[in-house]
């Protein structure tokens, strides 16, 4: 992970990308992008800020469903990143977004399974694609419920060492 570096694909994930890189001890990068075109499907970055060069990005989103993040790591690999990892919560992956996970500069796609994947997308994907189960983290939540505990400590993580 020395080479590694968290990145924000927009403004509305710096916070939980900053978390990220505290935790990991690693440096993070933020791109700015704007949406344009019908329902903001087309995506153009205008900035990013921080070094990608020899970095392995570590990308950190709540959701992929068109893809478009397709466009902010080929950039990422444009300005001298190597293949990225993408780490996103919900895998809606409809359109072409199967298609563009296949390209090059996507290393892995990490996601969790609060949207089953169908076993086609798992295959047309291959391994590059690693589903992660949510089940622990509900089954700690229901839990606590039931002992009347509180649920914060589970989704909480003190991040200043």
């Amino acid at each position: 992970l020395s080479n590694a570096v968290i990145v924000s694909p927009d403004v509305g994930r710096a916070k939980l990308a900053e978390k990220y890189a505290s935790l990991l001890n690693l440096p993070m990068v933020l791109m700015h992008k704007r949406r344009a075109g019908s329902c903001g499907s087309i995506v153009k970055v205008i900035e990013i800020v921080g070094d990608v060069r020899g970095k392995i990005p570590i990308v950190i989103d709540d959701m992929i469903a068109s893809g478009s993040i397709i466009n902010q790591i080929r950039l990422l690999c444009e300005k001298g990143a190597e293949p990225a990892y993408l780490a996103i919560t919900h895998p809606v992956l409809v359109g072409k977004s199967l298609e563009y996970m296949q390209d090059d500069a996507v290393r892995e796609l990490v996601v969790t399974n609060t949207i089953p994947v169908p076993e086609w997308k798992r295959e047309k994907l291959g391994p590059k694609l690693k589903v992660l189960s949510i089940a622990p983290l509900i089954a700690k939540v229901i839990a606590k419920i039931h002992r009347h505990e509180s649920v914060s400590e589970v989704f909480y993580h003190d991040v200043r060492g």
